[in-house]
């Protein structure tokens, strides 16, 4: 009996998000110079100069590369929600502007077209975001309700907050906020 291999919208969110932990963890680690991890966005890893005007190309390329990939991996989910039934029409529709987001974030650096990049980058984080509202919907019905607004807390808190302070520019919170809100987004994936 030959073997088939399921492929799961949770396993492709885990790849996801290890896919930008990894580009991210390694642009940072090779920034041009000393990245301030609480007073920097993860988006300053991927600049073509470092906030010193050093050369960041190394980085810039690990950076651009993974947000590529992630790109590419909300293509993937885009097309798994339009084959399979029921056609989930909002999981279509956020995971290809998440796609777009990406895309966008990747070849936009902060340093030179910050306004395109901040547009990416929320495009990108607001579609995971709705995605994960309408996973929370779905499963309303098959949890507990205190389960139900734990979820809701777990993710909404933060990224209000992160959501309010990016807004107001109230830095380094907004940044602070962003490391947070982006972890709460991996656990609710995983």
């Amino acid at each position: 009996m030959k073997k088939t291999w399921e492929i799961s919208p949770k396993s492709v969110f885990l790849v996801l998000f290890i896919v930008c932990f990894l580009a991210i963890g390694s642009a940072i680690l090779f920034y041009g110079s000393n990245f301030q991890l609480l007073y920097y966005p993860f988006s300053y890893s991927g600049a073509t100069l470092t906030k010193d005007n050093l050369p960041n190309l190394i980085s810039y390329y690990l950076f651009t590369a993974g947000m590529v990939l992630s790109g590419i991996v909300m293509l993937f989910l885009n097309v798994f929600y339009i084959n399979h039934k029921p056609k989930k029409i909002l999981k279509i529709i956020f995971t290809a502007s998440g796609a777009i987001g990406f895309i966008i974030t990747a070849f936009s650096p902060i340093n030179i077209y910050h306004k395109m990049h901040v547009l990416g980058s929320w495009l990108a984080v607001f579609s995971l975001w709705m995605i994960a509202m309408v996973y929370l919907v779905e499963v309303r019905n098959k949890t507990k309700i205190t389960y139900f607004i734990f979820l809701h807390f777990i993710l909404q808190i933060p990224m209000i907050i992160y959501a309010i302070t990016f807004f107001l520019l109230i830095n380094p919170l907004s940044f602070l906020m962003q490391k947070i809100s982006m972890f709460t987004l991996f656990l609710f994936y995983t």
